[in-house]
């Protein structure tokens, strides 16, 4: 091949390539014009270009349309090739773009299963089809924010009845962990650890809006088996919770989806609540039951498939 020959094919432009497979395909030339959009004569100069950068008809006229040369058969596959990877690039490239472009979720959610939902979060393949999630801490102002627009949705333990807003369950967290610090004197019992035994130990809790901000679970189930439960506390924050149970002996509950976390907690200790205990526990409270809170569907910043990987990824969580 003469260098002449070699710059005129390295001078070959992408849409004439595609005009090539097309016809070849179809042996039809008004057909390659429908399909890319453009006039016949753009197709004819393109045609043009490739016979003189191959020096070869490349397609003569027979009654059934255009028919492909032995050198155009031979050239066919190489131009397919170069069209795919072609074509992957582009993927790529607008992949990434709208990557970029994809806004910023702002998501409230209970303190408690903030650590899980990050480390769930963190995976790169659901940040690809989610887009950035930033997570804020459900308070007494979530509500209003999400009205406003401030923040996307959010994740609660408890349904919320507000105008223009959605409440939609997406599961509940039927198992329990306990946690303790890990020379705790429970320990030593378990997993023969009854309620009852439990409200014998200073407990603290996490509020969860809609859940447990009334009254807690175990204070309930105390109430309601007539033990004396005394020391038991409300912590301000995930801080005070954990140095509470650093310092006080205390003892807590968590959902099940923590468990794995609170264990890499230097000097904590986290294990499911026995079976039997949580049947107990579920027959005198209400599981805490986990709703997406969301803006009317208009006023939305994300899409419905955004939508549907969040319920998924709860869903997975709390089951």
């Amino acid at each position: 091949m003469t260098t002449h020959l070699k710059k005129k094919i390295r001078e070959l432009d992408f849409f004439s390539l595609l005009v090539f497979k097309i016809i070849f395909d179809t042996g039809q030339a008004n057909i390659a014009a429908k399909k890319l959009a453009v006039s016949a004569s753009k197709i004819s100069r393109s045609l043009s270009a490739l016979r003189v950068a191959f020096d070869d008809e490349l397609f003569y006229r027979r009654q059934q349309g255009l028919k492909p040369t032995p050198l155009a058969e031979k050239l066919y596959q190489p131009v397919c090739q170069l069209i795919h990877s072609v074509t992957s690039l582009e993927q790529t490239v607008i992949e990434k773009a709208s990557q970029e472009k994809l806004p910023i979720l702002k998501l409230a959610v209970e303190p408690i299963v903030m650590h899980s939902l990050a480390l769930k979060l963190a995976d790169k393949t659901l940040q690809q089809r989610l887009g950035p999630v930033r997570l804020y801490t459900w308070n007494d102002r979530t509500l209003n924010m999400i009205y406003r627009g401030e923040l996307d949705c959010g994740i609660a333990f408890g349904a919320h009845d507000i105008n223009e807003l959605t409440c939609e369950r997406v599961g509940y967290n039927s198992s329990v962990c306990m946690v303790a610090k890990e020379t705790h004197a429970i320990w030593q019992s378990y997993p023969d650890i009854r309620l009852e035994d439990i409200c014998n130990h200073p407990f603290i809790y996490q509020v969860g809006k809609g859940f447990n901000d009334r009254i807690d679970p175990l204070e309930q189930f105390a109430r309601e088996q007539g033990i004396c439960i005394d020391n038991i506390e409300a912590a301000a924050n995930v801080e005070e919770w954990f140095a509470h149970l650093q310092t006080l002996d205390s003892l807590a509950f968590a959902p099940s989806s923590e468990k794995d976390q609170l264990n890499c907690m230097l000097g904590l200790r986290s294990e499911l609540l026995p079976q039997q205990e949580i049947a107990r526990f579920n027959a005198s409270i209400m599981e805490p039951r986990v709703h997406l809170v969301e803006r009317l569907s208009p006023l939305r910043r994300y899409n419905n498939d955004t939508k549907q990987e969040l319920l998924t990824l709860l869903r997975e969580l709390f089951v």
